[in-house]
């Protein structure tokens, strides 16, 4: 008797306790499944927003270089000066530059070595790669285009520049927010920084590729984000999870388009997500002893039950034997 109660006390346990860690199991991994989607999603929508944002600045000086005012040899470096403020107001860029054929500007430079220049006078848009301003110290980034002649794409006439808001690319990272602890940031070909949540960062060019390899602590997170940051700057998506001072995260990325290189990133702690989830096996766990008990309590009354009918069919079945 004690053996039917014994296997079903056993079946009733392990039959609930499966029940719970399954679907605790399935919890964990529809959630890693759920922020891996979310953050991917996340990467992608602000890497595009990022290239509408470039283009529209490209868009700008292509326009700007069809004005045929820039090309005209009579317009005194007065009204180029004036034409190039209104410019500057009207688009709010932090600066705006004319370049005559020569290499020579109306604010007294050369800038006939300067490779977006160059490209310009062949007719090309060219976005230069972040650069710390020697004059503000703050980062600029140069859109170069050509002028061309008359207003006419054809034969080109010199060059003109704009500087967007150094600002306008931490803004982008600035604005992503998927969880509370959350945080973005952009790699350029190189994989320097040039946007992230704090400037100074940007400033001095991080480089987690450049930190991993000299890091001497032997945290495994560096070389887990520095191969993170190879796969951003062959210009591959994806999702990665390392460990950094301790703490564990989550990371995506994305290419941004037309950006010579550039990619995006976005990362939020692991607890951000994990936390309710961690509360979720918490509970599994008491459900899962207060089930048991249930279930052992259960399982006695009813092996008592079967063991008590056993008894009186064997004690009538003996009974017949001693009759006979």
């Amino acid at each position: 008797m004690k053996s039917i109660g014994m296997r079903i006390l056993v079946s009733c346990i392990l039959t609930v306790a499966i029940s719970l860690f399954t679907l605790g199991g399935f919890a964990c991994i529809s959630t890693v499944n759920l922020v891996n989607s979310s953050m991917t999603a996340s990467a992608q929508v602000a890497a595009e927003r990022a290239y509408w944002e470039m283009r529209s600045y490209t868009n700008i000086a292509r326009e700007l270089g069809t004005m045929s005012q820039l090309s005209d040899s009579s317009t005194s470096d007065s009204e180029l000066s004036e034409i190039v403020q209104q410019i500057i107001e009207r688009h709010e860029l932090q600066k705006c530059n004319i370049i005559k054929p020569n290499g020579e500007s109306f604010d007294g430079n050369n800038y006939s070595d300067r490779e977006y220049f160059q490209n310009a006078m062949k007719g090309n848009v060219t976005v230069t790669e972040p650069i710390v301003s020697r004059v503000t110290g703050e980062l600029m980034i140069i859109i170069a285009a050509p002028i061309w002649k008359n207003g006419i794409t054809g034969e080109t006439a010199g060059c003109i520049t704009i500087v967007p808001d150094p600002e306008f690319l931490n803004d982008i990272v600035r604005s992503i927010k998927v969880s509370d602890n959350c945080g973005a940031y952009i790699i350029d070909k190189n994989g320097n920084t040039i946007a992230d949540l704090d400037s100074e960062i940007v400033k001095r060019g991080e480089n987690i590729e450049q930190l991993a390899a000299a890091d001497t602590s032997g945290q495994a997170g560096y070389k887990t984000l520095a191969k993170a940051h190879e796969s951003m700057r062959a210009g591959e998506s994806g999702v990665a999870r390392y460990t950094l001072n301790g703490v564990s995260k989550f990371l995506s990325y994305a290419p941004i388009q037309d950006s010579n290189g550039w990619s995006l990133a976005v990362y939020a702690p692991t607890g951000d997500f994990m936390d309710s989830t961690s509360r979720a096996i918490v509970m599994t766990v008491i459900l899962l002893i207060a089930a048991c008990v249930v279930s052992a309590f259960i399982s006695v009354c009813l092996g008592r039950k079967i063991g008590s009918s056993v008894r009186a069919c064997t004690e009538r079945i003996e009974k017949l034997v001693h009759i006979k």
